[in-house]
């Protein structure tokens, strides 16, 4: 804190300032300090020969009397009292006290933010809006063996055949209303995938990509009969005996062999060749012994999980995309 004696600095950093060789009569002092609002100068009046006792406080100083106004979203305006301010963020530090009609507009998404705040005297008001959807956007693109594909948007009043179109395209839409995109060719499993939109991400993306279907096959193991062959003597008949080998199995264990599969985030799922669907999924039944597991996302890609079950065991293939 520092001390000033009519314009002059008297003492400073001094919880108790005594200023001595003052002149008798009056004097103007004053306080001051970092953070803090300067004091109001004071008249003091020393009479010869004596002390003069003078008691200053200091208040925080203010940051002002108005609002602080900030978002996540870009190209947002800021409005006071019918008033354009500008972008945010603002601060506003020299608002009267009371109520004020604010409106925040612009970004392409959404819809504009009224509010009427009341502001506190030497008080910034923070305000953080929040905000709704107006409209929101798909992307949407091809990906694999979707050629000859069927392709329909569909949601809403809306069922766009996506097959007619050129793509990628992009799709304005309600983000109140719920959309899906499906997809169907003959030897390939059938695609169905919904849309969600958020304040966060109203622009989406979404690639349509077909799965063959791949029939499993049996082998089929048939013993051969084995002949020994016959060996011409003379005035000597040699009999032919035919001996089938039998296969011998090992006991399995008790249970069935099951497979727990599962993914992060979620993904489609391709067990041996056979569409499952979307994960998770868990205790799918298969028999004791390798299985190879194919995790496809439509924007991460695909991985690819091999598993060994044993008989009557439960074992689990789940994968991350990155």
């Amino acid at each position: 804190m520092v001390v000033s004696v009519d314009g002059a600095e008297a003492c400073s950093d001094e919880e108790i300032c005594l200023v001595k060789g003052i002149e008798k009569g009056s004097h103007k002092v004053k306080a001051s300090a970092p953070g803090y609002a300067d004091s109001a100068t004071k008249l003091v009046t020393v009479e010869g020969g004596s002390e003069a006792v003078l008691n200053l406080e200091l208040s925080k100083a203010s940051d002002g009397t108005g609002l602080s106004v900030s978002s996540e979203i870009d190209g947002l305006t800021l409005i006071v009292d019918g008033k354009k301010v500008g972008g945010l963020p603002q601060k506003l530090t020299d608002l009267e006290p009371g109520k004020h009609d604010i409106e925040i507009k612009g970004g392409k998404y959404f819809k504009p933010y009224k509010k009427t705040l009341t502001v506190e005297e030497d008080k910034i008001l923070e305000v953080s809006p929040e905000f709704e959807l107006e409209s929101a956007m798909v992307t949407i693109s091809r990906g694999e063996n979707t050629s000859g594909a069927r392709m329909y948007l569909k949601g809403g009043s809306k069922s766009i055949p996506l097959h007619r179109q050129k793509l990628p395209i992009d799709i304005t839409l309600d983000p109140a209303k719920d959309y899906r995109v499906v997809a169907t060719r003959k030897g390939y499993e059938d695609f169905e995938e919904e849309i969600e939109f958020s304040v966060e991400k109203p622009e989406t993306s979404l690639e349509i990509s077909l799965i063959e279907v791949v029939e499993e096959e049996e082998e089929e193991t048939t013993a051969t009969a084995t002949t020994k062959p016959k060996t011409p003597t003379r005035r000597t008949t040699t009999r032919t005996t035919t001996t089938t080998k039998t296969a011998t199995t090992k006991p399995q264990a008790k249970g069935d062999s099951k497979l727990n599969i599962n993914s992060i985030p979620m993904s489609r799922i391709v067990l041996d060749g056979r569409p499952l669907g979307s994960t998770p999924k868990f205790g799918v039944k298969v028999s004791p012994g390798s299985h190879t597991v194919i995790f496809i996302h439509p924007q991460l890609g695909r991985k690819t999980k091999t598993v060994n079950v044993g008989a009557g065991k439960t074992s689990t293939a789940a994968v991350r995309f990155k």
